[in-house]
């Protein structure tokens, strides 16, 4: 993706940032149970979308279309899901809409290549900056250690993963499971705060970028690549009925709006 707003860079240090972010969370999807475990795996997936788009690979490696459909898949059965559990009178947790709307923003960020509004991509990035303004002030997390996630029902209380405590003899419950040490520990606690932090501020500058650094064009697929100069050209495939055509054009003297970039090889 050929982006004014994202130099090499910037995309490879980027993909590194969400790269570690992946690790930690993918941590937690291994050693978290029920609930918290799919939380985190909902961050696995978002920091992994992150790297497609940020890193400097040259060539595609995720169709964007292919990218708009696993994420609106994702949101679309964590919405059911949390429809179902609210029927069946659970508690849901502030932090699954939240998850929920960050999942149908990267469906978004996919389909910037080919649609974009400038005020849903401002009130997106707002509210991914809100979002990290909130991990920041520990705001969020203490909402995360305290329900955040919402409770199980009353007979899965654990006290332990896979451990069913009982209601013990003085009508005292066992905590429920979102009230795991590692969402309580001093370290964990920092570093969860840490990378959604980063996480939501990478998410909000990537949404500008591609609003205002990447042109974009309906009904054509434009291409980078450099000559033998070393100069960079667009080449622009223009779809017409019975003929297909490419003409390469200098930089800046297409049209805004005409083109947007994604790297083949010349």
């Amino acid at each position: 993706m050929m982006n004014s707003w994202l130099p090499p860079w910037l995309g490879f240090t980027l993909a590194s940032v969400f790269g570690v972010i992946v690790i930690v969370h993918l941590y937690h999807v291994l050693v978290l149970t029920g609930r918290k475990r799919l939380w985190h795996c909902v961050h696995v997936l978002m920091a992994t979308g992150m790297i497609v788009m940020s890193a400097p690979t040259g060539r595609v490696v995720v169709w964007n279309v292919v990218g708009g459909v696993v994420f609106a898949a994702a949101a679309v059965s964590l919405a059911g899901l949390l429809v179902r559990e609210r029927g069946r009178g659970h508690h849901i947790g502030l932090l699954w809409l939240v998850a929920t709307i960050d999942l149908a923003a990267m469906v978004y960020m996919f389909a910037m290549m080919d649609f974009r509004l400038l005020w849903l991509t401002i009130a997106l990035a707002g509210w991914f900056v809100v979002q990290a303004t909130g991990w920041t002030t520990g705001r969020l997390h203490a909402t995360l250690a305290h329900g955040g996630l919402g409770s199980p029902p009353a007979d899965r209380l654990v006290s332990a993963p896979g451990q069913r405590t009982p209601t013990g003899s003085a009508g005292k419950q066992a905590q429920p499971a979102s009230h795991h040490p590692l969402h309580h520990g001093n370290s964990h606690h920092a570093v969860i705060r840490a990378t959604l932090t980063v996480m939501s501020i990478g998410m909000a500058y990537m949404l500008i970028a591609m609003q205002f650094g990447t042109a974009t064009c309906p009904a054509c697929r434009a291409c980078s690549r450099v000559d033998a100069a070393g100069s960079t050209l667009l080449v622009v495939f223009e779809a017409a009925p019975g003929r297909l055509t490419d003409r390469s054009v200098k930089p800046g003297s297409h049209r805004p709006g005409r083109v947007h970039g994604s790297p083949v090889s010349a």
